[in-house]
């Protein structure tokens, strides 16, 4: 395979990233400065319940789908930001076997707080990155994500 070891490069740096982003170093600093006791679970929640390619409210079914999870789990998922108070469920106007789920404001507050905790966090990671670098690692990483969507859906 021709850039074998430039795929494999790629490959290590994916799984050390990943790995970084999920260490307790990181999720502790993040979660210190979001003031919220929070587990991950329930921004990701959020996350996949405002998707931005939903043109309608969420469903469980949604939800399952986006996080690559089964309807058990994301329906389990589900209750516990419900029961938090940052989602709240509705019937379906069209369609009376789905459930919509709507963000409320305090958890649109908690998603709106993350990101710009996630942001300031990058912002320190980078900080003496040339704005080019930058630019460029942005391009790559949604070129890169919009080929893996582009495979997967054949």
């Amino acid at each position: 395979m021709t850039g074998e070891p430039t795929i494999q490069r790629v490959d290590l740096a994916l799984i050390r990233m990943r790995r970084l982003m999920e260490s307790s170093t990181v999720r502790r600093k993040f979660y210190a400065r979001l003031g919220a006791p929070v587990d991950h679970s329930t921004i990701v929640v959020l996350r996949a319940i405002l998707a931005e390619s939903a043109d309608e409210p969420a469903s469980v079914g949604d939800v399952a789908h986006r996080l690559m999870v089964d309807a058990s789990t994301a329906s389990r998922l589900v209750d516990q930001v419900v029961k938090a108070g940052y989602v709240e469920r509705s019937n379906c106007d069209t369609d009376r076997r789905r459930t919509r789920l709507e963000v409320t404001a305090d958890g649109d507050a908690l998603l709106n707080n993350a990101a710009a905790i996630r942001t300031e966090m990058i912002s320190e990671w980078v900080a003496d990155w040339p704005g080019d670098d930058l630019h460029q690692l942005a391009d790559l990483l949604e070129r890169y994500i919009d080929s893996i969507i582009a495979v997967e859906r054949t």
